[in-house]
């Protein structure tokens, strides 16, 4: 079965996350609904390229997808920027949300399952403004090549 060989998922404050795969075809469908146990998926045309609307609570799940796939993904992340020191609710956290100063670097750790963004690297990130309200837009990016095979 096909896989994604670039993959690039945006996480908006708010609404559905979208997903693009740069080698995508009609292979995308089946294998997003499968391996994603949806019912029902939709995408849009963004800038000319096909994105794939993908349900927020589905996030741990793609992100996982991706990284076990992919030859090369990304992950652009927006969230509002916060003051608040990180702690148990962040470290502890279950959903996919963060609000405090960390940025999410920590979220979930505290948690039994796997942190969401492990075994990406923080690339940067941007302070934007829109609507007169400040926006931080973080990239992150996967770490390691899945499909390389180390040399024995």
């Amino acid at each position: 079965m096909t896989t994604p060989s670039n993959a690039y998922i945006y996480v908006p404050l708010a609404g559905p996350i979208q997903l693009h795969v740069s080698n995508g075809g009609k292979w995308v469908r089946p294998w997003l609904t499968d391996n994603l146990n949806l019912r029902k998926l939709d995408n849009q045309k963004v800038n000319d390229a096909l994105c794939w609307n993908i349900p927020r609570a589905k996030l741990q799940r793609l992100v996982t997808l991706i990284k076990e796939t992919a030859s090369h993904a990304e992950v652009l992340r927006d969230q509002k920027p916060s003051k608040r020191k990180c702690d148990t609710r962040c470290t502890g956290a279950k959903g996919v949300n963060c609000a405090c100063e960390c940025n999410g670097e920590h979220h979930a750790l505290g948690s039994a399952s796997i942190p969401i963004y492990e075994g990406w690297a923080h690339v940067g990130e941007s302070t934007l403004i829109e609507n007169d309200k400040p926006l931080i837009r973080v990239l992150l990016r996967l770490e390691t090549k899945v499909h390389e095979t180390a040399a024995e």
